[in-house]
């Protein structure tokens, strides 16, 4: 009765010829991550009969439905007593009692209900006495073992519906696979509003158009899709030269091989590892993270396309099953400050403002967040007074990992003494800055406990986006240790009072072995440190990270307890109109609510950088908050030019 006995009768069980290859099905059907193995997976499927079956219960079943003890189902169909045994060998010329129709469906590797259905169809055969009372329809899954209904519940589903003579539940219905017939790349030029800020303001679209095979076979249908490669130059590890020729080949490839070159749309759409897999068969395994986001996202409007969806978003809401269960129609923005802008157009416009730290100089870095404090505290007095504001302006650091612990104590030292100071008086005019010692001495960090108590607006500060830099003790040219990182991160949450966020700690950034990240990777980092983290919020980078391996990133965020706030990369309105699709999912998912809700904004307004767009995105945008049925229409459009 011991639970341990019972895990080793199931794994006897479930190993049994009957089933087939379950163990290995079952990374399938329990959505795992893409990094687990099916050893894992298989593990969980025994962990969830344990916790269904009781030992009582487990007996209860094992007496009553085994073979020989039940009624006899044959009977109860019409067939007359004594069916199963006059048809093992076939010789039965006895019709029925009562006509039926009948349908059987079994797994193709299930060679005990494979023999019965092979009875039945040699019994029901045209001619026998059999067959003209009663009709037989005996179906094989094909891959499948017993557990038919759990490893394709959508075929078993389809083929019992259409059997009752109703419409499939899957809508829009899978016809196929797409057989891709062009890649068409169009270059983009993007102009700045202001500043020489970023360089790389040239970009490319990728639009990928294929044949979708109708349910007759007679016809195809055409569809398009459309996706975004931008490489930020000091951001992206690959030049736009470099993601111009690597395109290039991919549409070479995809030319020399025009016909042969297929995909599933429906495996697409799961964002489970498959499209990187079809992706790197295409082009190898060295892809540019802009040209795997620009593919990616080509491919999954393609394939929304050719289901019938109408957007990205609705596809993967479908692809994804339960987890997104309350799809919003907008999403809310943050603001970004950057070094010597007056904070005071997004303070008015947007509720939470993102602003960038991390200089030498820890007095700069105060003055800017004071100045958002300010602009804040101006609004609230036209709105009623801070306390009783509906919607306090809450900030957002970002310090790119730029400090040494030493100096990000010096920042939040200096911050917390001068919010205290009455009116958001200025900074004196002598912002050399002295150089900060490398480690925080016991006076300094008492200094900061002394100075974080009276603050009403440290407690409006969301998060720090990576405070600390990656020091030698942490990343060596070998690897890179996250749970380390996470240790030193938890420190200086505590020594603070501010949450951190993960940025280039998940592996975009050009930090050599950073790049090695896996969201597994991230999972058992935090599995170890438990309950003593601090961390509030994953920062994704689609274009960087790549897509799929955005949304596992995002699997793990909510399965650890934290927000994910997807950000761009200065990319377009096409580019932004497919993260979008992920945030809403985020946003809609089964989250604690002070974790994600559909109210979480998303960094996704860096279009304000550009005077022009690729698909005038600022049409979309109304108070903060981009609204996605006119996003998607006009990204259904510029699939079609």
């Amino acid at each position: 009765d011991s639970v341990e006995a019972r895990r080793k009768w199931l794994r006897k069980w479930y190993t049994k010829p009957m089933w087939g290859n379950l163990s290995d099905a079952a990374k399938r059907v329990y959505n795992s991550l893409e990094t687990s193995s099916s050893a894992d997976t298989f593990d969980r499927l025994i962990d969830k009969r344990l916790a269904s079956l009781e030992p009582s219960r487990m007996a209860s079943v094992r007496r009553f439905a085994s073979p020989g003890r039940g009624s006899n189902s044959w009977q109860s169909l019409g067939f007359g007593t004594g069916f199963s045994q006059q048809t093992a060998d076939g010789q039965s010329s006895r019709a029925p009692s009562n006509p039926n129709d009948l349908l059987f469906i079994t797994g193709s590797q299930d060679s005990t209900f494979l023999k019965i259905a092979e009875r039945l169809e040699s019994c029901f055969s045209n001619g026998t006495a059999h067959a003209q009372a009663t009709r037989v329809s005996a179906v094989r899954i094909d891959g499948s073992g017993h557990a038919i209904v759990e490893e394709r519940p959508g075929e078993v589903s389809d083929h019992l519906l259409g059997f009752l003579g109703k419409p499939k539940v899957s809508a829009p219905v899978e016809l196929g696979t797409i057989s891709i017939a062009s890649v068409d790349i169009e270059p983009f030029q993007l102009q700045q509003s202001s500043g020489n800020r970023n360089e790389a303001a040239a970009g490319m679209l990728v639009r990928v158009r294929g044949h979708l095979a109708s349910a007759t076979d007679t016809q195809s249908l055409m569809a398009a899709g459309v996706g975004e490669v931008k490489p930020l130059s000091g951001v992206h590890p690959e030049t736009y030269r470099m993601a111009e020729a690597q395109l290039e080949e991919f549409r070479s490839r995809v030319r020399a091989r025009r016909g042969e070159v297929s995909l599933a749309p429906r495996r697409v759409l799961a964002l489970d590892g498959y499209l990187g897999a079809w992706i790197e068969e295409v082009l190898g395994a060295e892809v540019h993270p802009s040209v795997r986001f620009g593919v990616e996202t080509a491919l999954v409007h393609l394939a929304s396309a050719a289901l019938g969806f109408s957007s990205p978003l609705e596809a993967l809401v479908d692809g994804q099953g339960s987890h997104a269960t309350n799809i919003v129609s907008h999403l809310r923005l943050n603001g970004v400050v950057l070094s010597d802008e007056d904070p005071e157009g997004d303070v008015d416009e947007f509720q939470t403002i993102k602003v960038k730290v991390g200089s030498s100089n820890a007095q700069q870095d105060v003055a800017r967040v004071l100045s958002v404090f300010a602009a804040a505290e101006a609004r609230a007095a036209v709105a009623g007074d801070l306390e009783d504001a509906d919607s306090p302006t809450r900030v957002r650091l970002d310090a790119n990992g730029k400090w040494t612990f030493a100096e990000a104590v010096g920042f939040f030292t200096q911050l917390n003494e001068s919010t205290a100071l009455a009116g958001f008086k200025e900074m004196s005019a002598d912002t050399s800055g002295a150089a900060l010692t490398r480690d925080p001495s016991p006076r300094a960090l008492q200094r900061l406990e002394d100075a974080s108590i009276e603050s009403k607006w440290l407690g409006r500060i969301d998060y720090i986006e990576e405070p600390l830099s990656f020091s030698d003790s942490i990343q060596s040219e070998e690897s890179f240790d996250l749970h380390a990182k996470l240790c030193e991160l938890d420190r200086l949450a505590d020594a603070t009072g501010v949450y951190y966020a993960l940025d280039e700690s998940l592996g975009w950034s050009l930090h050599g072995a950073v790049g090695n990240v896996e969201p597994e990777d991230l999972y058992n980092a935090f599995a170890k440190r438990g309950t003593k983290s601090r961390c509030r919020a994953l920062v994704l980078k689609p274009s960087l990270l790549g897509y799929e391996k955005s949304k596992a990133f995002a699997d793990v965020a909510r399965m650890i307890g934290v927000s994910c706030i997807y950000t761009s990369c200065f990319e377009s309105g096409v580019g932004l109109a497919h993260i979008a699709a992920l945030a809403a999912i985020a946003n809609a998912g089964d989250a604690k609510p002070y974790v994600q809700s559909p109210t979480t904004p998303h960094g996704l307004g860096t279009f304000q950088r550009y005077r022009n767009d690729t698909l005038h995105i600022r049409d979309a945008v109304e108070g903060g908050a981009l609204h996605l049925p006119p996003l998607f229409d006009a990204l259904n459009k510029k699939a079609q030019l």
